[in-house]
């Protein structure tokens, strides 16, 4: 077996291996999407969490009366909130882009994804549902960002590269 072949092979192999994890993270932020309560509004003056698709829609219990809490802060929020809904369909698709066809822009996409939705997640406030979807991102994102690295020091190992060195004598760094 040649050496580029081999070097294919296992990186078909690391692919498939992270796909599981991947889709833990996705299903993670799914089932949190669905199931588990998440913050209210700041307009609403208790502590009551609601699903997300209230959240989505807007529809808030406990708005102080003759507020309609409709400013351009809450539409601001409910486009966020869409935004996240589109950024887990498209790790989904990123997801079976890298299965389908071991494509490494795939992963860049991935840590993206991960990065952002963990973001956006993590300043919601210590809700489970916010709490879940942060730890679903941060798994598509901490497995996407590893396989990545790994993708690239096969590639720099394969050329006889160093990542990050300069090649002058007395550095330690010296090709050998």
């Amino acid at each position: 077996m040649s050496r580029a072949t081999l070097s294919v092979t296992v990186r078909h192999t690391s692919v498939w291996d992270s796909i599981p994890i991947i889709t833990l993270g996705l299903l993670l932020v799914t089932i949190a999407m669905l199931l588990a309560p998440w913050p209210p509004d700041q307009a609403v003056s208790t502590n009551r969490s609601v699903s997300y698709l209230e959240r989505i829609a807007g529809r808030q219990i406990d708005v102080p009366t003759g507020q309609s809490g409709k400013t351009l802060v809450w539409y601001g929020r409910r486009v966020l909130d869409v935004l996240l809904v589109c950024i887990l369909v498209m790790g989904y698709g990123s997801m079976a882009l890298l299965a389908w066809r071991s494509e490494h822009r795939a992963l860049i996409a991935l840590i993206v994804i991960g990065a952002l939705g963990t973001l956006y997640t993590g300043f919601l406030g210590l809700y489970p549902g916010p709490i879940l979807a942060a730890g679903g991102f941060a798994l598509v994102l901490f497995d996407a960002g590893l396989n990545w690295a790994s993708h690239c020091a096969a590639e720099a190992r394969h050329r006889g590269a160093v990542f990050g060195t300069v090649n002058h004598s007395g550095t330690g760094f010296e090709r050998s």
